[in-house]
C-alpha cells in the first residue's frame, strides 16, 4: 500500500503558524479543527497534539493551539480521553505550562493596559483589547475545566493559588473575577464528566482565600461559590 501524502495538513498548519495575515490564520486554523475530526485523519491527531503542545510551551499562537489540543481531545469517546491527557500532563507537563503562561499572559496584559491608560488616544482601541482579553481568559478556564474533567487529575494549592491571585487579586476587568468564580462554582459541585476539587482544595479555598478576601471585590458568582 503506498504510503499516503498530507499535503494539504502540512500547508495549513504552515499557514496557521506563520501567516502575517490573522484572517488566513485562522482559517487554517478553523480548517485543522475540522480535518483533524474526520476519521481519515486519526492517524494524525497525536502528531498534532504533540505540536500544538510544543507551539504552547513556547507562547506561539498560544490560545489556537489550546483550543485545538481541545478539539483534538473531543474526537476521543469520552472514557478513552484519559490516556492522551495523561500523556500531555506527563510528558509536556502541560499543567505547568499552563499556569506559567497564565502568570507571563496576565502580566503582558497588565503592561498593555498600564500604557493604554497613559494614552487617552487609546481609550477606544483599549475597551476592543479587553473584550479580546476576556476570550483569552475563558478559552484558558474552558480548556482547564475541559483537561481535569476528563484526565482525573487535581490542581496543587499553589496551582489554586496561582488561578486566584492572577483572576481574582489582580484582576484587570471584572469579568475576569466573574468569569473565575463562576469556573470555582462549578468545580465545588459533583456533576457528570465534569472536575470538582479534593476537600483538601475546598478547605484551603474557603479558609484560606474567601475568608480573607475583601468583600466589595465578591461579584454575584462570588457570592454563589460562598454559599
Amino acid at each position: 500500500t503506498p504510503k499516503k501524502n498530507w499535503y494539504g495538513m502540512d500547508t495549513l498548519w504552515a499557514l496557521f503558524m506563520e501567516s502575517e495575515d490573522p484572517e488566513l490564520s485562522y482559517q487554517a486554523f478553523e480548517h485543522l479543527g475540522s480535518l483533524l475530526s474526520m476519521e481519515i485523519c486519526a492517524s494524525l491527531r497525536g502528531q498534532y497534539l504533540e505540536l500544538c503542545a510544543e507551539n504552547y510551551a513556547k507562547n506561539v499562537n498560544a490560545r489556537q493551539s489550546l483550543e485545538l489540543i481541545k478539539k483534538i481531545l473531543e474526537t476521543w469517546p469520552k472514557k478513552a480521553r484519559k490516556k492522551p491527557i495523561e500523556q500531555l500532563a506527563r510528558k509536556n507537563r502541560l499543567l505547568t505550562v499552563f499556569f506559567d503562561d497564565l502568570v507571563g499572559y496576565k502580566k503582558e496584559e497588565a503592561v498593555k493596559a498600564d500604557e493604554e491608560g497613559k494614552d487617552k488616544k487609546k481609550s477606544k482601541k483599549g475597551h476592543d483589547a479587553r473584550l479580546s482579553h476576556m476570550d483569552h481568559i475563558k478559552t484558558r478556564l474552558d480548556f482547564l475545566q475541559f483537561f481535569l474533567s476528563y484526565g482525573g487529575l487535581q490542581l496543587s494549592v499553589e496551582q489554586v493559588d496561582i488561578l486566584w491571585d492572577s483572576l481574582i487579586v489582580d484582576a484587570l476587568v471584572p469579568e475576569e473575577r466573574e468569569a473565575c468564580f463562576s469556573w470555582l462554582e462549578r468545580c465545588s459541585v459533583a456533576k457528570e464528566d465534569s472536575f470538582v476539587f479534593d476537600e483538601g482544595i475546598m478547605q484551603h479555598l474557603f479558609v484560606e482565600k474567601m475568608a480573607n478576601m475583601d468583600c466589595r471585590v465578591v461579584t454575584r458568582a462570588g457570592f454563589n461559590l460562598f454559599q
